[in-house]
């Protein structure tokens, strides 16, 4: 008798899943990268990462996409009107019978970082196999060789980069000031010396240089505890050789690379407004569209799912929510944010596959959809604006558009203005 009420329930919970992807009138998933290898240079050491370049993915990130391509397929593969089970020898000619989706209602893009196209055709492969060659896998050429183009908005390039995920100093002379500025202050010298003097930095750097082929550099304190910590988690997730740290030596590296991206990268208010700035006017032109494409699928780097909840999340939500590694703003590798709107004009934003329920959305897992196209309008793009909109040389061709922004802005009506009270 349980095992039918059991089977019962399951039902109906498979029924309602169903019922709330029919209700998705687009999506959007945003993931870091996989797996790779060390990205500095003064720790990269060519002869453990044979084969590979310094900040390259490797065959477990390969991996880790494809995976998450795969639950990505699992769970909606009913709203993009795919076929769950994949005919090992399909072809050309017979894709139509084994996928539905329309490539015109997929929107692809990725950073200008080789390993953030290399992790979105592994994802694709997972989601998608029917668009790649029978022989496909994320670790052989076929993989770089879809059968069908993966078209852009703007339909000239199989893949569209996109300059603008991450703002460096090319493009934002002003984060350079902003750095400087932060680099030189006294907070930043005290703890320099703090930690450059401690019997716990000695420690550690007493340990790496007993471990073979991990290379050593001169200290450089919070910075150097940051690289530390990269080289240190690079090498663990591929079985590479490791110094014997213990808890209170992780601590003690964790808390300096806390402070170092926190003050560096996002401690500084301004430097938080910069982030990501062009993911959030995607954003707002979904929302904004009549009739937006189906999929929309960002392949980038932590630091954008970090901006995204550091202007919707509380502190505190980041924390409960997120846990550690969000509060040392180490997120996992293959991190991933969706961002299902809905046909009622609700958006629901899920991190690793479960709904947040956030104070923005009233602690609902539906947020209203004009309420947070009021705060993307009044909060987060204003900011990237004030700052180095007119820096940058891919927006400052939006110039006029933006423009034509800041007058519905100020002819926005009365409603949004009560929502705007409500943030």
């Amino acid at each position: 008798m349980r095992f039918f009420i059991l089977l019962i329930a399951v039902y109906f919970q498979i029924q309602q899943a169903q019922a709330s992807k029919k209700q998705i009138k687009s999506l959007v998933i945003f993931f870091r990268h996989g797996s790779r290898t060390t990205n500095h240079k003064h720790y990269y050491n060519n002869e453990l990462w044979q084969g590979y370049q310094r900040g390259d993915l490797t065959k477990k990130g390969h991996t880790e996409l494809h995976g998450l391509g795969q639950t990505f397929r699992e769970i909606y593969g009913q709203f993009l009107q795919i076929n769950q089970e994949v005919n090992e020898q399909h072809n050309e000619e017979t894709l139509s019978q084994h996928d539905n989706l329309s490539q015109e209602h997929v929107r692809v893009k990725h950073s200008h970082i080789e390993r953030t196209r290399s992790s979105l055709m592994s994802f694709l492969l997972g989601a998608f196999p029917n668009w790649f060659h029978p022989d496909a896998s994320p670790h052989n050429e076929h993989l770089n060789k879809p059968i069908r183009n993966l078209k852009t908005t703007n339909n000239k390039d199989k893949l569209k980069k996109d300059y603008t995920f991450l703002l460096g100093e090319e493009q934002c002379p002003l984060i350079k000031k902003i750095r400087n500025k932060v680099f030189q202050s006294k907070p930043m010298n005290f703890m320099q010396d703090i930690i450059t003097q401690s019997y716990e930095y000695q420690k550690i750097r007493a340990k790496i240089r007993e471990v073979e082929g991990f290379k050593m550099i001169q200290g450089h304190g919070y910075e150097d505890l940051a690289d530390i910590y990269d080289i240190y988690m690079c090498h663990k997730s591929e079985g590479l050789p490791i110094p014997n740290f213990d808890k209170s030596d992780i601590s003690f590296i964790q808390m300096g690379t806390q402070f170092f991206i926190d003050e560096i990268y996002f401690g500084h208010r301004s430097l938080v407004k910069l982030a990501s700035q062009k993911f959030f006017h995607d954003l707002l032109r979904i929302i904004e569209s009549k009739n937006p494409k189906k999929l929309h699928i960002f392949s980038g780097h932590e630091v954008n799912i970090i901006s995204l909840f550091m202007n919707m999340l509380t502190r505190d939500e980041q924390n409960t929510m997120l846990g550690r590694s969000f509060h040392t703003k180490l997120l996992p590798f293959a991190a991933h944010v969706i961002i299902e709107f809905l046909n009622n004009g609700n958006i629901k934003f899920l991190y690793d596959f479960k709904p947040l329920k956030i104070k923005l959305c009233q602690y609902q897992e539906e947020c209203d959809g004009k309420l947070f196209k009021t705060f993307l309008k009044t909060r987060i793009l204003p900011n990237a604006r004030q700052l180095c909109f007119y820096h940058h040389k891919h927006i400052l061709e939006r110039e006029e558009e933006i423009k034509n922004l800041q007058k519905q802005m100020l002819q926005a009506p009365q409603e949004d203005e009560e929502i705007e009270e409500q943030i």
